[in-house]
């Protein structure tokens, strides 16, 4: 996960109070650089499309590999979720986000004053941060990239399933 300007673009180098800051921005950049500190293989999640790139190169078999890139703005403030022809669906997940992110300072402020910030001016970065996401003071968008991989299976290891009995699959959520 990944935040962007609303052109999908990192944002700008820039300081407080200057064209293109963003308080989110600058809080998840923070907190990465706490928490890349205390533990420097916390980014390992950055390597997993190469990873399984590297597993097929070195025999794994895998029926199917792939990634995928998700951009969900920050809030419903797009275009596209605007209007009478919004996808519902879209505009749900836009609202979860923003308000997952609207929060998001609070779980980084332990990290934030552990790397020597002042509990004063980490928590007016928070409140400034909620303001902005709650507000759409600053268009966002946050970029997923899914990656997956699926292993063969041998022809053996079909036929070593167990079989469940009947009474034990619950079908009380069909009704």
């Amino acid at each position: 996960m990944l935040v962007f300007n609303e052109n999908q673009q990192p944002f700008p180098p820039a300081q407080e109070g200057e064209s293109g800051f963003s308080r989110m921005n600058f809080m998840i950049n923070l907190g990465i650089q706490a928490i890349m500190k205390r533990n420097p293989g916390a980014d390992a999640f950055l390597n997993t499309s190469r990873w399984i790139q590297e597993m097929r190169k070195g025999g794994c078999a895998w029926d199917e590999s792939g990634e995928e890139v998700v951009w969900t703005p920050c809030g419903p403030w797009t275009e596209e979720l605007q209007g009478d022809r919004v996808s519902r669906r879209e505009f749900i997940a836009a609202q979860l986000i923003q308000e997952d992110f609207a929060g998001i300072g609070g779980t980084l402020r332990p990290v934030l004053v552990a790397s020597g910030n002042s509990e004063e001016k980490v928590d007016r970065w928070i409140q400034e941060q909620e303001t902005e996401v709650k507000e759409m003071k600053v268009k966002t968008y946050i970029k997923w990239i899914c990656n997956w991989a699926v292993k063969k299976r041998s022809p053996t290891s079909e036929k070593q399933q167990p079989e469940l009995p009947p009474s034990a699959i619950d079908t009380t959520y069909l009704s």
